[in-house]
């Protein structure tokens, strides 16, 4: 069995930060990331652990097509597929490359791997969860981060509800949304929160003493205590400032 974490929407690394931590025991981490400034900039800061072979930066992006198509928007502010995403620059583009997404799942994941998959790409994610539905390679992964940028765009409204009822259908229930699991002051508190919480996270990470105590208790009072943590941690900030 191998071990993967697939950051789809790769940005600058921000996930990166914290799923490449020694606790973390992924053999692979894959990050999709379409716009070539962004991957060069990846490609400098963790450039170890892509001369490990641990990392691999795909210059490309997931969907439900192969070929390349036009990205809206900017390399800093997260750019899109779609032109009438809510808070993009139109006049902005850049072509990219895309892959189908089950392609890349078929091709490298076998059954009985474990597999995690982040999916931030600015609405992307709903082109990516049809590619992968519609195949049924979604069944090859563990568990899936889903955040439904889609919502923004007026031409896709119908798309995350109909990506949920297709999950529920087929009975997948490996997935999750940042507002239930991405708790933390910080992205990286944020990713170590999910991927902790998960029931098989001793596999794929060394769990501290601290975090097998919590795990006994019910999820929604973890949840209470990651927000209270977060809480003071603001205001510790703030006090800092001052």
């Amino acid at each position: 069995m191998k071990k993967y974490f697939l950051d789809v929407g790769g940005h600058k690394g921000e996930t990166l930060e914290e799923v490449l931590k020694p606790k973390y025991l992924f053999d692979e981490v894959h990050c999709f990331e379409p716009i070539a400034e962004c991957c060069d900039y990846i490609r400098e800061k963790f450039s170890p652990y892509i001369e490990s072979g641990k990392l691999f930066v795909q210059q490309f992006g997931l969907a439900d097509f192969d070929g390349e198509q036009l990205l809206y928007g900017d390399k800093e502010g997260g750019a899109s597929l779609f032109s009438d995403k809510v808070d993009i620059d139109t006049s902005l583009t850049a072509s990219c490359t895309f892959i189908n997404a089950s392609t890349f799942i078929e091709e490298h994941v076998s059954d009985g791997d474990l597999t995690i998959m982040k999916l931030n790409c600015e609405g992307g994610e709903a082109l990516i969860l049809k590619s992968l539905l519609d195949s049924g390679s979604i069944n090859k992964l563990s568990n899936i981060m889903v955040d439904f940028d889609i919502r923004k765009i007026p031409s896709r409204s119908r798309d995350e509800n109909e990506l949920v009822q297709k999950m529920t259908d087929i009975g997948y229930k490996s997935y999750t949304t940042p507002k239930d699991s991405m708790i933390g002051l910080t992205h990286q508190d944020r990713i170590n929160f999910w991927l902790s919480n998960l029931p098989f996270a001793e596999q794929f990470m060394q769990v501290s003493t601290d975090q097998k105590l919590l795990s006994l208790l019910p999820f929604s009072l973890r949840r209470k205590i990651q927000k209270t943590k977060k809480r003071h941690q603001k205001r510790q900030l703030a006090k800092n400032v001052s």
